[in-house]
Formats: structure tokens, sequence, C-alpha cells
């Protein structure tokens, strides 16, 4: 018994897998990273703010600065240095009352000898001076119940065409009517005759007095 024990040990030993280290795990991975714990994108921020930091353990240096959301210019503000780190978590304080009211971006940059490491924390609100914004929820759209109108019913207007009354004018008493037209016309004529009638009477008289 004691020689199939002595067995099993020199088996675990001269087992190449049993002495190979244990791979770090996601976690250990994720907290050798540099980090802005506080404060978080979006967070509003008001007077004295205390900022809270992960370095690695390969870190040489580190640098905290801000700068205004969106800078063309990509202009930015020391805050605070880091040197002669040891891995762990460092804290500095941020006075925001010398700023005026805007949106802010954090920046942490660590020097390693591989290299910088970069990471940034953007949407800070500074609102010291000016009313802090409260997100109004988007109301959810409920579907409206479907409504039939009902047949609008157009009157028939009836016409009933009355024919206009003609109201006849007046005689006109300056109006001769053809009937008078002729009597008068039928006078002259008679007249006429009459004279032409008698002229030749006198004028036959007259011849027959000469002779």
């Amino acid at each position: 018994m004691f020689l199939f024990e002595l067995l099993l040990i020199a088996i675990f030993l001269l087992n190449p897998a049993s002495q190979q280290p244990a791979e770090a795990t996601e976690s250990e991975i994720a907290a050798d990273s540099p980090e802005i714990i506080v404060p978080t994108s979006g967070q509003v921020l008001q007077g004295l703010v205390t900022i809270r930091v992960n370095l690695p353990a390969q870190a040489a240096s580190a640098e905290l600065a801000f700068s205004y959301d969106g800078d063309p210019r990509d202009t930015w503000f020391l805050i605070a240095e880091f040197t002669d780190l040891e891995k762990g978590v460092f804290e500095t304080d941020w006075d925001t009352t010398t700023l005026t009211d805007d949106n802010y971006t954090l920046r942490l940059v660590v020097r390693t000898i591989n290299g910088p490491l970069t990471v940034l924390v953007t949407g800070l609100r500074v609102r010291n001076y000016t009313p802090i914004e409260t997100s109004t929820p988007v109301p959810t759209s409920t579907a409206a119940p479907q409504h039939t109108p009902s047949p609008s019913i157009t009157p028939t207007v009836t016409v009933n065409l009355i024919p206009p009354t003609i109201t006849p004018f007046p005689p006109n008493p300056a109006q001769i009517s053809i009937q008078e037209i002729t009597i008068t016309a039928g006078k002259r004529i008679g007249i006429t005759l009459l004279v032409f009638l008698l002229l030749a009477m006198y004028r036959t008289l007259s011849l027959r007095g000469k002779r």
C-alpha cells in the first residue's frame, strides 16, 4: 500500500501539466487595467468632487486632466499627477466651483514601459450655478382605437324656378300707331290730289277764257 502511494506521488510530480502556472482570471486581468472608478459618465458634479482611479502594477506614473466635451482644440487642463506608484486605488479632489457650468471629459493617462494607456470618461455635467436637468420619461405610445366615422348626410336642396312676371311698359304718349300713320298719309294724299285737281281745273278755265 505504501509503495502504491509513492507511485501516485511520483506520477503527479512528473506530469508537466501540474507544473504549469494557473492562468490569470478575467477579474484579475480587469483589475490590472487603468480605470476611472468615480465619477461615471453622465454624472452631475457640484462643488469639490472626489476622483478615484485604479492604476495597474506596471504603471510608472499617471496624469489626470479634464477638457470641455467636444473641444476642437483638444486642450487639457491638469488636475493631478501620480508618481512612485504601486498597484492600487488612488484618490484626488477636483474643485468644480472654478469652472463654468458645462459638460466635461476626464482623461487618465498611465505611462508604462510598454507605452501609455489612456482612459476617458465623457459627459460629466458640472452644474454649480444652473438648474440640473431632469430626464423626462418618454411616454409609451398606445394605439388609439379605430373609429369608423358615421357617413355624413348631405341635404338635398330643391330649387323651384319661378318664371319672372313680365310687367308691360306703360303706353308711350309720343308713340304713333300704324293706323294713325295710315290715316294721316291718306289725308295728305287726298289733299294733294285735290290741289292738283283744282289747279288743272283752274288752268282749263284759264285757257278757255283766252279763246
